[in-house]
């Protein structure tokens, strides 16, 4: 499947800046609100914002993360490859398992 999202921000240093930006501000909010949890003192409302804006921009981060990654390989080719079933499996012309 060929698409054009991986247009959206094509340098990768950027991205590592974006990717970054986000871990330090997660993490930064999360130890606000633990650091308020710990003390049982009352937590201030902007933290709640805070937290939401965090998993609210999971969403484009996420994204762009996944449009970028190439985990899922497309095209490879084995060299002397051939289809291998379970129940069937050999490699020149012995058994497997």
């Amino acid at each position: 499947m060929d698409n054009n999202l991986g247009n959206i921000i094509k340098n990768a240093t950027a991205r590592a800046v974006i990717y970054g930006a986000y871990v330090i501000a997660a993490l930064v909010v999360g130890g606000i609100q633990v650091a308020f949890a710990a003390t049982n003192a009352l937590q201030p409302e902007w933290v709640a914002q805070a937290q939401a804006v965090i998993a609210y921009l999971a969403i484009p981060v996420g994204g762009l993360a996944a449009i970028n990654s190439s985990l899922i390989p497309t095209n490879v080719i084995a060299p002397d490859a051939e289809v291998i079933y379970a129940e069937t499996a050999t490699t020149d012309d012995e058994p497997v398992g």
